[in-house]
């Protein structure tokens, strides 16, 4: 499950990329998410992607899968993805203990600090090949 935490409110294609990215992720899992209809997501112009929770037996399918969605994200054009690097030392100055799973005021202290638009979050549950 990805959360996506509206900082300044994130483009349409931004949440159908999370959604079909986490379709295809997650067969057979149930998927839930937030939609705020009243949200202008034409506003959102740069996103951060926070480390994902692992709760997979694989140690790097959080850190792997993020990579993955960033990326997916990048190339669709529709936002700037700030950079890992950017991001974990958005979280060192933030002080956030566990970027995996970041408060409210976590989030919105660390949108602050790298002045971002949105914040995304995730959960790995399952990991593996597709064959």
């Amino acid at each position: 499950m990805i959360r996506m935490i509206n900082v300044a409110k994130p483009k349409k294609l931004v949440v159908s990329l999370i959604i079909v990215f986490l379709l295809g992720c997650a067969p057979g899992s149930s998927l839930t998410y937030f939609h705020d209809p009243n949200m202008d997501f034409a506003a959102v112009r740069s996103v951060a992607v926070m480390p994902f929770q692992n709760l997979t037996r694989e140690s790097q399918a959080g850190a792997r899968v993020r990579d993955v969605f960033a990326n997916s994200l990048l190339s669709t054009g529709a936002v700037y993805v700030i950079p890992s690097g950017e991001v974990s030392r958005g979280i060192a100055r933030a002080g956030i203990l566990n970027p995996t799973i970041p408060s409210m005021e976590e989030i919105g202290k660390f949108a602050g600090i790298i002045k971002v638009d949105a914040v995304i979050t995730g959960t790995v549950t399952e990991y593996g090949q597709v064959r």
